[in-house]
C-alpha cells in the first residue's frame, strides 16, 4: 500500500507550484541541503505553498504533506535509467530487469526501483549465506592465541599471566561486503515510498545484521577497500546500489515516531549520460586501434602551428587517441 501523500511528477530542468501545503521543521532542513552547492532541487516555501524547481537531478523528494518525482527526460523513464547504470558499470543484473509484479515502472518511481533491486540481490546473498572472512583482532585472552603482543602485554597487563594480548585471525561474517550491503538496506526501508517494499528491506536487512554491523567507515575509504575476486563476486551489483544510495540520500528525522521522515534521493543525469557515451564508444571501437578516454584536462590538442608546441588546456567531453 502506498503513502496518501499527493505526488506531483515534473521532468528535468522543469518548475512547478505545489498549493496548500505548509512546511515542517524537517522540510525546511532537507530543502536547504538540496539547495546548497549543486542545487540538485530548490524549494522555495511560499505563503501558499511551494515553488519547486528542479535541474539534472532526477529521482524522489519526500516532503511532510507532499512528494515530487523527478522523471528523466531521454533515459526511458526509471527503467531506462537502471539500465544505463548497469551498462556504464558493467552490471548484466542492472542491464536486463524483470518487469516488477506488483508495480509499474511509470508509478514506481526510481527511488523504490532502486530498492526493487537492491531487495532481490540482497535476497539472493542470505539464500546463498553472507560471507565470512578471516579478519585480524587484537584483544586480552585467557589463554594464548595467535601471536603475543609483548609490548601491549608489558604496557597493559605487567606481571599478569591470566590476560595476554594476543592478535590473531578470526572467521568473521562482520566485513565490509556485509557492512555496505547492510547500511544499503537500512536506506532502502527509509526512502522506499510502498510500505510492503519498506517492510521487505526491514526483514531483509533484519536477517542481515545477525550476521553484521552497519558499515563504520565513510563511503569513500569503503569503496577503495572493496577488492573482487570468485568468493564475493556476487555482491557487486548490491554494493554498486547501495555505494550510489548512501551518497545521494538526503535524509532528516529518521527515528521520528508517529510521522514520515523528510527524506530525498536524487542522481544526477549528467555524469551518468557521460559514461553511458563513453561506454557506447568504448564498444564501438572495440575492434579499431583507438582509445577512448573520458572527460578529463588535456593540454595535447591545441598547437602552435609555428611552434609545433602545445598550449592552453581544455576538458573535452570525450577523449580519443590513436
Amino acid at each position: 500500500m502506498s503513502e496518501t501523500r499527493p505526488t506531483i511528477s515534473i521532468g528535468e530542468w522543469d518548475e512547478q507550484r505545489v498549493r496548500g501545503v505548509t512546511p515542517t521543521p524537517d522540510d525546511l532542513a532537507l530543502s536547504t541541503d538540496l539547495s546548497k552547492n549543486d542545487r540538485r532541487l530548490t524549494v522555495d516555501w511560499l505563503v501558499d505553498g511551494a515553488r519547486v524547481r528542479s535541474t539534472s537531478w532526477v529521482g524522489t523528494a519526500r516532503f511532510s504533506s507532499f512528494e515530487i518525482q523527478i522523471q528523466p527526460k531521454l533515459a526511458g523513464g526509471s527503467l531506462g535509467v537502471m539500465t544505463m547504470l548497469g551498462y556504464c558499470s558493467g552490471l548484466e543484473a542492472l542491464s536486463i530487469l524483470p518487469t516488477p509484479q506488483k508495480y509499474t515502472a511509470e508509478t514506481l518511481g526510481l527511488a523504490d526501483l532502486w530498492c526493487l533491486v537492491l531487495s532481490r540481490e540482497a535476497e539472493r546473498i542470505l539464500i546463498g549465506g553472507p560471507e565470512f572472512d578471516y579478519v585480524w583482532q587484537e584483544s586480552a585472552e585467557p589463554a594464548l592465541r595467535g601471536r603475543l603482543m609483548l609490548v601491549e602485554q608489558v604496557t597493559r597487563h605487567f606481571g599478569e599471566v591470566n590476560r595476554l594480548e594476543c592478535r590473531f585471525e578470526d572467521y568473521l561474517s562482520d566485513i565490509l561486503d556485509n557492512q555496505l550491503l547492510l547500511s544499503g538496506l537500512r536506506a532502502g526501508r527509509a526512502i522506499a515510498r510502498y510500505g510492503d517494499l519498506s517492510q521487505r528491506m526491514a526483514r531483509l536487512g533484519a536477517a542481515l545484521s545477525e550476521y553484521t554491523n552497519s558499515l563504520s567507515i565513510d563511503l569513500e575509504s569503503a569503496e577503495q577497500q572493496l577488492q573482487y575476486n570468485r568468493r564475493n563476486e556476487h555482491y557487486r551489483t548490491a554494493h554498486v546500489l547501495s555505494l550510489l544510495l548512501l551518497r545521494n540520500l538526503h535524509l532528516r528525522d529518521l527515528y521520528s515516531s508517529g510521522r514520515a521522515p523528510a527524506i530525498a534521493f536524487l542522481l544526477d543525469m549528467n555524469p551518468l549520460f557521460e559514461r553511458f557515451a563513453t561506454q557506447l564508444v568504448k564498444d564501438a571501437m572495440t575492434d579499431h586501434p583507438i582509445n577512448v578516454f573520458p572527460q578529463r584536462r588535456t593540454s595535447s590538442l591545441i598547437v602552435n602551428e609555428a611552434t609545433g608546441g602545445t598550449y592552453s588546456r581544455v576538458i573535452p567531453d570525450m577523449l580519443l587517441t590513436l
